[in-house]
């Protein structure tokens, strides 16, 4: 089944896929992405989750062409690369600069940095991304209208948001 699903984005430039737990999303996210990278796409995995980034750095170690990070990582480095104002001490950052500051921030250094975009996006866990993240996120596509854009979900996990990108039902 999940070689159908692989076969079958292959055919779209867009597409959401959504499953419960232990279904293997994680497994196709990344594989979809490495996929991605090998075909000379510029691509970024990415999801909210520390730990699962973790796991998903290890598993995609010095493959070209391929950055995995955390949404928050993503707007933190965007930021720093524009020569934008971040906290030195991230771990001491108030919740209102993960929720308000570093949105800001992130499309801040999008207008400033025209040529740090992506050719593929893939998305993992996006049940805990909010709207205006998935914005972002589709800001940092060179050509949002034909990029690749993939979002791997289970919206009855949501934990990090009280009201899903994704549809449950």
């Amino acid at each position: 089944a999940q070689f159908s699903v692989l076969r079958g984005l292959n055919r779209n430039r867009r597409a959401t896929v959504v499953g419960a737990a232990g279904t293997g999303k994680t497994a196709l996210a990344l594989e979809k992405a490495r996929q991605l990278s090998a075909e000379g796409f510029e691509t970024l995995l990415t999801c909210f989750n520390r730990g699962l980034i973790e796991h998903m750095q290890k598993r995609c170690e010095g493959i070209p062409g391929l950055t995995v990070r955390t949404f928050n990582e993503h707007g933190v480095q965007m930021a720093r690369e524009a020569s934008l104002a971040v906290p030195r001490r991230l771990d001491r950052a108030p919740r209102s600069f993960w929720d308000e500051r570093l949105p800001e921030l992130m499309l801040e250094a999008l207008d400033l940095l025209p040529d740090h975009r992506f050719d593929a996006i893939v998305i993992d866990e996006a049940q805990d991304v909010s709207a205006e993240w998935l914005e972002l996120l589709e800001l940092s596509l060179r050509d949002p209208e034909s990029a690749v854009f993939y979002i791997f979900a289970d919206p009855s996990q949501a934990i990090y948001q009280s009201e899903s990108i994704v549809d449950s039902s």
